[in-house]
């Protein structure tokens, strides 16, 4: 858990325990939760059991907090496209570009959850 830290907030993880590591009887799982200062560390349900049982849920969250925003992303960034290169010619009343715009826009925010680990920003701190 060293800085910069992963963005691992909008997206499920799925963890394996080494054999041998647990024990018959009680065991006792220590999960450290660590978080940049300016977010809340909240930490959803943590499910525990046999990878077999577990990796059809894990797989279902993946696709609908992970794959369906990196389609509609594409399908923004597509349809941005395709306004500027077919519709801005005919755009007597100069809305297209601002269309455009506002679809590239979105598919920015769009990124932020599911981008992992964004390219680092000069801090601006002295």
């Amino acid at each position: 858990m060293e800085r910069p830290l992963s963005r691992n907030a909008n997206r499920p993880l799925l963890s394996n325990v080494p054999t041998g590591m647990l024990q018959a009887g009680r065991n006792v799982v220590r999960i450290r939760l660590v978080v940049e200062p300016a977010f809340s560390g909240i930490l959803d349900p943590v499910l525990i059991g046999p990878h077999a049982v577990l990796q059809p849920s894990f797989e279902t969250q993946s696709t609908f907090t992970v794959l369906v925003p990196q389609i509609v992303a594409t399908l923004c960034l597509a349809v941005a496209l395709l306004i500027l290169g077919v519709f801005v010619r005919d755009d007597d009343e100069g809305a297209n570009p601002w269309f455009a715009a506002a679809f590239i826009l979105w598919a920015v925010v769009l990124t932020q959850g599911f981008l992992r680990d964004p390219p680092a920003m000069p801090s601006r701190r002295g």
